[in-house]
């Protein structure tokens, strides 16, 4: 469609990051073709027919709270580009969880660290080697510096090599922002930086590039953790890319529990309510409070 190659055109010149620009434009699309084919717009019936389709559309009970959120928020985005006011849904979302779901451990991180650095010291080829480079980073990045899978593609040599930091570059909200990371991944960054001069081969200030340039897909970060997962007997529902970063939320406030603002600027936040869930116990946390109460209360 022209209208969603403008709309596309549109987000690029906004400055939104790539992946984050996919996921507006696969809403929109969702939007459209409820609406129907459209090329010329007349705006007041487009609006009439929109706002009709769209009630429609959040009356349904397949999609999450979350994923509504996201699309309400990409067809905000639609209207700027229309230049129209936003197509308002009466229908609340409502999200009945009061709990966060089962995340990571840090022991079943540990033991995928583990298993990396186990095979990374008995293999001797570039390729092997750097693929367990880059898998070991992508977990670090996202358990022990907080990062969304999406903005592992801003990792670049120079940044950690020189002031142990990762500069996001249009995130998810369009900002910039900086993220100091630990030493480990600095060095692990170095180890990769190594390997591509001992074996004589050219590299993109980058981290996250295939040989031939492109960068690795965010799809690609979430097959290597569940194969990885698989391998150490951590559960297949355990295996999620943004479960490290919740375990790196909630490992930051079992130990800072008072640095809830600090927490938000690390994660890229725009409201602190967002940062409030990483308060919030997981389904598994809950019955062991309860168990251990239990056990008090009889042993008492």
């Amino acid at each position: 469609m022209i209208l969603i190659a403008r709309f596309a055109n549109y987000l690029k010149q906004k400055g939104y990051a790539e992946n984050t620009a996919k996921s507006y434009i696969s809403d929109v699309k969702i939007f459209l073709n409820e609406i129907g084919d459209v090329e010329v717009i007349d705006l007041e019936k487009f609006s009439k027919a929109a706002k009709e389709k769209l009630e429609n559309l959040y009356s349904r009970t397949t999609y999450s709270a979350t994923s509504l959120m996201r699309k309400k928020f990409s067809w905000g985005i639609f209207c700027d580009f229309l230049d129209m006011p936003f197509l308002k849904i009466d229908k609340k979302i409502k999200v009945t969880r009061t709990y966060q779901r089962d995340i990571f451990k840090e022991a079943d991180i540990q033991k995928i660290l583990t298993y990396l650095e186990n095979r990374c010291t008995t293999s001797s080829t570039f390729t092997t080697q750097r693929k367990i480079l880059l898998q070991q980073l992508a977990i670090l990045l996202g358990a022990k510096a907080g990062l969304r899978v999406g903005e592992y593609q801003n990792l670049s040599f120079s940044d950690v090599l020189r002031n142990c930091e990762v500069v996001i570059r249009n995130g998810k909200h369009g900002d910039n922002r900086r993220v100091p990371v630990p030493k480990v991944i600095q060095d692990k960054v170095y180890e990769l930086k190594k390997l591509y001069e001992d074996f004589k081969i050219a590299y993109d200030d980058r981290v996250f590039r295939n040989i031939g340039g492109t960068f690795i897909h965010v799809r690609t970060f979430q097959r290597w953790l569940k194969n990885l997962a698989a391998k150490v007997d951590v559960p297949e529902t355990l295996a999620k890319t943004h479960g490290l970063r919740h375990r790196f939320a909630k490992n930051f406030l079992d130990k800072n529990i008072n640095k809830l603002a600090e927490l938000g600027d690390i994660l890229g936040h725009k409201n602190l309510d967002t940062t409030l869930i990483y308060l919030k116990k997981t389904q598994k946390e809950l019955r062991e409070l309860i168990e251990n109460a239990c056990f008090t209360r009889q042993a008492s």
